[in-house]
């Protein structure tokens, strides 16, 4: 299989087998890259990586629960044709002070959470204000 992909002929019909195989084999495709695209297609990936970091970092602090209820919800068409976005925002009280939190999600989901609806959050004990709705 070496040197498959080079000619143009993978056997596997797979562009991206194509692409990984040749990056490891040092293959001239590799090698006719400017280094500013290097850099740009590292960069990328750090900020991949750094971003799947933080929200996994920002769940892990929701640690504690209250209360909730549903103040407003919203449609809002997405960019591409024929998808909408729920938009629900709900409010929360944590020692004594009110919270109001909006949080989006890809869909209908205005008769999953009806205005005045309650429900449960959960949030960072922290900072308050970090909090998300408990599906």
């Amino acid at each position: 299989m070496a040197g498959c992909c080079v000619e143009g002929k993978c056997p596997r019909l797979n562009a991206g087998h194509c692409f990984f195989y040749n990056l490891a084999q040092g293959s001239d495709i590799v090698k006719k890259m400017k280094p500013q695209a290097i850099v740009f297609l590292l960069l990328i990936v750090a900020v991949i990586v750094v971003g799947v970091i933080l929200a996994f970092q920002r769940k892990g602090r929701l640690t504690q629960e209250a209360p909730a209820k549903v103040v407003a919800t919203k449609i809002v068409p997405l960019n591409t044709k024929n998808r909408l976005e729920t938009l629900v925002t709900y409010s929360y009280n944590v020692g004594g002070i009110d919270y109001s939190v909006t949080r989006s999600m890809e869909g209908d989901f205005t008769k999953d959470y009806p205005v005045g609806a309650p429900g449960r959050v959960r949030f960072n004990p922290d900072r308050p204000a970090e909090a998300d709705l408990i599906p």
